[in-house]
């Protein structure tokens, strides 16, 4: 019933600072680009194997999948830091909506609590009612905010799938050669596959474990700030905070199944040849 009104100045503002952000986010990368010598910038294609000694030491040991999966992303850990951090901020996100909807399920019972100890009758004063009122009252705030929190986190989950596919195609292909060296002394599409679930789910994981204290605390502070204390602020149900890492698992490995298909079933023999 409010009208909205969406002026040229807000609009043209808005685009800027989107494009602030992107020119921001690609500096870094950027001047990496720029400063790398002739042969680096040559072999960039090729991605084979672990760039620190860390992920070299690791012995290979069963299950297979799993090791190599610890392996890749110890091998990289800048990438493997920036997609979990990513991931972690969606979690976050999520976790505070959570607590959002337990804190609005606790700030209408304590209302309801202070409707049933009012006084009522002619002692409490002229405006007091004669009878309880059975009609359960609505915060219209609260109400409003519902959909604007769906909606941002509706956002948030958009973005990180986006990403994280974009991330798990870009890796694949510059592992094309590494995949086809496994599969040539013997790994099988399906070890592939679960390779690459396996390293995207271990990332999913420390997503999820470093999104749930993140999320707490985003929410709380924010109470803190609306509020002025966190009296009445309520957290998720425990089952829903366990549920939390295994659906951030097993939505990274639904959003990079068809990267680990492709992986799978990519030729050895081309992939040999991929420089």
């Amino acid at each position: 019933t409010v009208p909205v009104t969406v002026s040229a100045a807000r609009v043209a503002a808005t685009a800027a600072g989107v494009i602030a952000i992107v020119v921001v986010a690609a500096a870094v990368p950027t001047m990496r680009l720029a400063r790398a010598g002739v042969l680096r910038s040559l072999a960039a294609e090729r991605d084979d194997g672990a760039t620190n000694g860390l992920a070299r030491r690791i012995p290979l040991r069963r299950p297979l999948p799993v090791t190599l999966a610890v392996k890749q992303v110890l091998a990289r850990p800048a990438r493997s830091t920036v997609t979990a951090f990513a991931l972690a901020i969606t979690v976050g996100s999520l976790v505070a909506g959570l607590a959002f909807e337990a804190t609005v399920a606790n700030e209408d019972a304590a209302e309801q609590r202070a409707l049933a100890t009012r006084p009522i009758g002619p002692l409490a004063g002229e405006l007091a009612p004669d009878r309880r009122d059975p009609v359960a009252i609505v915060d219209s705030t609260r109400e409003q905010l519902r959909p604007i929190v769906n909606s941002f986190n509706a956002v948030l989950v958009s973005v990180a799938v986006v990403n994280l596919l974009a991330t798990a195609l870009l890796s694949l292909r510059r592992r094309r050669r590494e995949v086809a060296l496994g599969r040539a002394i013997g790994l099988t599409p399906r070890q592939v596959r679960r390779t690459v679930f396996c390293s995207d789910g271990v990332l999913g994981l420390i997503a999820a474990v470093a999104g749930i204290p993140l999320g707490t605390a985003m929410f709380l502070g924010v109470y803190q700030l609306v509020n002025g204390n966190t009296e009445l602020a309520a957290l998720p149900p425990a089952w829903q905070l366990a549920a939390v890492p295994v659906a951030c698992v097993a939505a990274v490995i639904g959003v990079v199944a068809v990267p680990a298909r492709q992986a799978a079933n990519q030729s050895v023999t081309a992939g040999l040849q991929y420089e």
